[in-house]
């Protein structure tokens, strides 16, 4: 359950927020958030978003802004997976020693 929808808050589409937008939800009720992977329920969405990411590992998306170094809040208190494929690291160690080199020119 969306808990900015419940409180007219939510500025995402249905189809957009990552969380369920029901118009039946009681709007003084604090939503629950339902795992689908395992149906554990938790009291709010930073508890779910955790979860997720210790035990449901393989189906959490990358965090975008840790392929590029700029995630603020760190790999421990980031909800996405900070990982990148070998692939990925290569080509952000390659494009280091490249910015290395030209700003010794």
């Amino acid at each position: 359950m969306c808990r900015d929808y419940a409180e007219g808050n939510c500025t995402l589409s249905d189809d957009m927020c990552w969380f369920v937008h029901d118009e039946g939800q009681d709007q003084g009720k604090a939503p629950e958030f339902k795992c689908d992977l395992c149906d554990k329920v938790f009291k709010g969405r930073s508890d779910f978003m955790k979860h997720r990411k210790l035990e449901h590992r393989p189906a959490v998306t990358k965090c975008r802004h840790a392929l590029y170094g700029t995630c603020m809040f760190g790999e421990d208190k980031c909800w996405f997976v900070h990982e990148a494929d070998k692939s990925e690291k290569i080509i952000q160690n390659n494009q280091e020693v490249f910015e290395k080199l030209f700003n010794m020119m």
